[in-house]
């Protein structure tokens, strides 16, 4: 009669049924150094990240106020805001205009694209 080794063969290394998880079931040790291996290069791969999670972008904008004592808002947006919107519409860069219109006071702001060279919108 002879004595066969039910670990020798194919199911003993990664190949045969079970492969690579019979392996570390079998293995513990092996399972829990592989765990701290990765435990550790992932450790050691973050410090290395170069990434931001809250980028630096700078949103430039110009406002152009103006001021006429005794006017209300109504006026203030018929004659002013009203002749200031189109041509600050065609300035090239802009992402957003807002226009606020009081008494006595009108407001036109314009946000540029992020990165834009506000020397070529002045």
């Amino acid at each position: 009669m002879t004595n066969v080794n039910q670990n020798s063969g194919p199911a003993s290394g990664f190949g045969g049924p079970g492969g690579i998880l019979r392996y570390f079931v079998e293995h513990r040790t092996a399972a829990n150094l592989l765990l701290i291996l990765m435990l550790v290069a992932g450790a050691v791969s973050a410090t290395n990240i170069r990434a931001q999670f809250f980028p630096d972008v700078v949103i430039e904008s110009i406002r152009v106020s103006v001021k006429w004592s005794g006017v209300g808002p109504k006026e203030m947006d018929e004659a002013i805001v009203s002749r200031l919107e189109p041509p600050l519409r065609g300035v090239e860069g802009v992402d957003r205009i807002t226009a606020v219109a009081r008494e006595g006071t009108a407001t036109v702001s314009l946000e540029f694209q992020p990165g834009w060279n506000m020397s070529d919108a002045l």
